[in-house]
């Protein structure tokens, strides 16, 4: 009798096991709750796809329009393409019968959405405070995994990387400057480029760059003027 007790009982912790707890995420759009660990995750935000990725989840569908190249391996036809940034693909998703899905700002209007599909999580991050929201973000995304551990140590190696990184920038300034065709805006601290000094710590060329999500027009002779040790360029046109 009590063999058999015994034996009931290791089936039942067993199943508990493979089911995995049930965890709820809340998010800046609402709150989900998510049974074990998810096995089949579509994600529309190429940062979240990177930390993802590195936690070895397991990727069903991205947005494949202007993926990076450290993430070009998903666009692979066994990765299924959901749409573009602004678009989803709805029925594409539904088909895919995803566990999770993770978005990102270009996604929130239609996070409602999505949500009624597959539990749906919102994930950014902001300009000022990069870090600390990268750093939220992969050790939620490093919990809803069970990774944990992974995530500490590939944060860890971040930190000490930017650690020798601002050994060399100190004293040198630098300025961020958005190409368009003909036209040049720049972007300074408090910015979305804000990392560029704040955690990278380089010195801002100008301290009087007002904060604008689309940045401030500039000249030639403007660059010129302000002479930074470091120029970082962007290339609208040939990002998008």
């Amino acid at each position: 009798m009590r063999k058999s007790l015994w034996s009931l009982l290791l089936v039942i912790l067993f199943s508990l096991s493979s089911f995995g707890a049930t965890k709820t995420i809340k998010h800046e759009l609402g709150e989900v709750k998510i049974n074990g660990v998810p096995k089949r995750v579509v994600v529309f935000d190429y940062g979240l796809l990177d930390i993802v990725d590195a936690v070895n989840g397991n990727v069903v569908g991205v947005v494949k329009e202007n993926l990076p190249q450290s993430l070009k391996k998903f666009n692979d036809k066994k990765y299924t393409n959901v749409g573009t940034l602004f678009e989803p693909n709805y029925e594409t998703i539904i088909k895919l019968k995803p566990d999770l899905i993770l978005i990102s700002g270009r996604q929130a209007k239609v996070y409602k959405e999505l949500n009624k599909i597959a539990p749906t999580i919102y994930l950014t991050v902001d300009g000022p405070t990069y870090m600390n929201d990268l750093k939220k973000n992969a050790r939620l995304i490093g919990d809803i995994f069970d990774k944990k551990s992974v995530v500490e140590n590939k944060l860890t190696s971040i930190d000490k990387s930017i650690k020798s990184l601002n050994k060399k920038t100190t004293n040198n300034s630098a300025l961020f400057l958005l190409v368009n065709g003909n036209a040049l805006s720049v972007y300074g601290k408090g910015s979305r480029f804000d990392m560029l000094y704040s955690v990278f710590g380089f010195k801002p060329a100008d301290t009087n760059i007002p904060v604008d999500n689309h940045g401030n027009k500039v000249s030639y002779e403007y660059v010129l003027s302000k002479n930074p040790d470091y120029l970082f360029v962007l290339d609208r046109f040939v990002a998008v």
